[in-house]
């Protein structure tokens, strides 16, 4: 660089300029967007599809919650009827040894589940969920 700053910035000026081609300049002002871009958020709310598959998945969770509540539940399985017809048994043993009521009632609730195997407890599971 041979000269002082101001003689290069006076040759830069001197170069013959480039003429652009005519629509380019349309094409540039078309493309461009000078309007600010509003965030993903703002502009989710407004659209009519993001609306729509918000309120579908309202509607589809509230379905649900409505199919769940209906879905039968199986209560509390009570004893089978053998032993409930062996707790009867050991009432009548009981009320004719002369044992007081409460000793009885608990005696008698004791054998309602004693007599239950693992194999009986599964059938009696089975067959409350049926």
């Amino acid at each position: 660089m041979s000269g002082p700053p101001d003689d290069i910035e006076t040759r830069l000026r001197r170069l013959p300029r480039h003429q652009l081609p005519g629509g380019l300049k349309r094409r540039v002002i078309a493309e461009a967007s000078l309007a600010p871009r509003a965030p993903w958020g703002d502009r989710a709310w407004y659209s009519t599809r993001w609306r729509l598959a918000a309120a579908a998945a309202l509607v589809a969770l509230a379905a649900a919650d409505w199919w769940s509540a209906r879905i039968p539940t199986a209560g509390p399985a009570g004893p089978p009827p053998a032993a409930a017809e062996e707790s009867v048994q050991v009432a009548a043993v009981g009320v004719e040894m002369g044992m007081p009521a409460a000793a009885m009632a608990r005696l008698t609730s004791r054998v309602e589940f004693a007599g239950l195997t693992a194999q009986e407890s599964r059938e009696q599971a089975g067959a409350a969920l049926r």
